[in-house]
């Protein structure tokens, strides 16, 4: 039965087939590959072995690998596949953002991409290490997918003019060896106490139900990738899926679309860092001098003075934020500390005014013979009376119509923003 021992074999690979990756399919393809031959059995750590830190220092700047595949822990694909791990880059990452002699940290990137888990961990610590000091993410060869995801969250993105950009997307990978084993005369046999507990077992049949919940899950986490690019990069969520369908690019059409800001080598983006904190050392120096010896007069330097704050900054500081809220703060030349609390307080007065609106509209509805909201549909008499009850039945019955929840939820929110401020205004009240 060599067909039946091929698809034996094909599962035999050291990378978990069976969960969410986000990496470039030729790179996933080649692991796949050249892995077959190898017997896993044998492998064994060379004794010895102490898997090093990724971080190391320059000057000042920290300087932290994102090499290879990407796997959550330490483990010996490190090894014998030249992975990364997304548990020890974060750790890296925290020690250098918390290291008061690191004064900015620069990720070196050559990666296909791997797995989602522990992503979201390692994405975030990147992005509130750029709170505190100059985060720049410098590709050096290929950045795609999961190592795309870890990029996004610097401050500023550089590539060589060869480099490889992109594959944004996530995806699983499963094999339906049902009819192959029916051929052999084989069938499997799942003990198991759901329709979904044993899904994707070798030898069963993947069911259209079955392939519609594996989907719901690649698509919550590819919105999840899409959300930590906008706020890492300032691109609105439309113009971000325009170019999520998992395409890669030369540097130049990654620069053209965004998803980097300048083309040049990994030493010249050192050295402008460098540059960048000598000139930075030099103007506090000169300002700590002239406090000093003029101690009468209050000398206003640059470092001091607040700094003209651009829409790109406002965006990152203030997820979410409508253009009208964004340009008066432009006008107001608010700085992004100013805006970040305007937006606060902007936030919780439109949720006061929802949960006020919400109590009218109930004591509307008490009054004998008058409609809610005014004698309305029965659509908004519903929203009125009971907001969540409301905002799941058209959830609900977008899924029931095909659409995952994730995406029910999300067609519900821009269809109807009313319902769903609404909806959280009846919640908080909880």
């Amino acid at each position: 039965m060599p067909q039946l021992e091929n698809a034996i074999q094909a599962q035999n690979v050291p990378f978990p087939l069976d969960t969410v990756w986000a990496i470039e399919p030729l790179a996933m393809g080649r692991i796949i590959e050249a892995t077959k031959s190898l017997n896993l059995e044998s492998l064994r750590p060379p004794r010895g072995l102490e898997l090093s830190s990724p971080l190391n220092t320059n000057n000042g700047v920290a300087i932290i690998d994102v090499l290879g595949v990407l796997t959550k822990r330490p483990s010996l694909y490190q090894v014998y596949f030249n992975a990364s791990s997304t548990q020890l880059i974060r750790q890296a990452v925290e020690m250098a953002a918390a290291d008061q002699d690191v004064r900015a940290i620069l990720l070196r990137i050559d990666s296909p991409g791997g797995s989602v888990e522990g992503l979201a961990e390692l994405g975030d610590a990147v992005f509130a290490a750029r709170q505190s000091k100059p985060v720049y993410a410098q590709i050096d060869g290929m950045s795609a997918s999961a190592a795309y995801y870890i990029a996004s969250q610097a401050e500023k993105i550089f590539a060589g003019r060869m480099d490889l950009i992109g594959s944004i997307g996530t995806r699983l990978l499963f094999y339906d060896w049902s009819r192959l084993f029916a051929n052999e005369g084989i069938e499997a046999v799942p003990i198991d106490t759901g329709e979904f507990k044993s899904a994707a077992a070798m030898g069963t049949e993947i069911t259209d139900r079955q392939r519609a919940y594996f989907q719901s899950i690649v698509d919550q986490y590819f919105a999840d990738f899409v959300a930590a690019i906008v706020r890492g990069r300032g691109m609105t969520e439309q113009a971000v899926r325009a170019i999520a369908d998992g395409r890669i690019m030369v540097a130049g059409e990654a620069k053209s679309l965004n998803l980097i800001d300048g083309i040049q080598s990994f030493d010249q983006t050192l050295e402008q860092l460098h540059v960048q904190l000598n000139s930075k050392r030099n103007t506090t120096t000169t300002t700590r001098n002239q406090s000093m010896s003029e101690k009468t007069t209050q000398t206003v330097t640059a470092e001091n003075q607040p700094q003209a704050t651009t829409l790109k900054q406002l965006r990152e500081a203030c997820p979410k934020a409508d253009n009208d809220f964004l340009c008066g703060q432009l006008e107001k030349e608010a700085t992004v500390d100013q805006a970040r609390a305007a937006w606060i307080d902007e936030q919780n007065s439109r949720i006061e005014a929802s949960k006020k609106q919400l109590e009218e509209a109930k004591a509307q509805a008490a009054k004998p013979g008058v409609d809610a909201l005014g004698g309305g549909s029965d659509a908004n008499k519903a929203t009125a009376a009971d907001p969540i009850a409301a905002f799941d039945q058209a959830v609900a019955e977008k899924v029931k119509a095909g659409m995952p929840k994730p995406r029910a939820i999300s067609a519900v929110v821009k269809a109807d923003p009313d319902l769903h401020e609404a909806y959280l205004a009846a919640h908080n009240e909880k």
